[in-house]
């Protein structure tokens, strides 16, 4: 099967996105449910809602600590 460069369309770059659309990307991709997130890490089910929907900031710290996010 010949692959043919046309066949293709470029992605975009550089496409921002907010530490809340990340959290949820990454949450949706470990098919894990913001329960499942919440009883993993002790935060509760409406904090997580909260930073997914940027209504609560998620702090520089506490992102950083990948030990807040087993599975992810």
């Amino acid at each position: 099967m010949k692959v043919n460069k046309k066949d293709f369309v470029r992605a975009k770059v550089n496409r921002k996105i907010t530490p809340g659309e990340m959290l949820h990307t990454l949450r949706e991709l470990q098919e894990m449910t913001q329960k499942d997130l919440a009883d993993q890490t002790g935060i509760s089910q409406s904090n997580i809602s909260a930073m997914e929907n940027n209504v609560s900031q998620i702090g520089p710290a506490y992102a950083l600590d990948s030990s807040h996010y087993p599975g992810l």
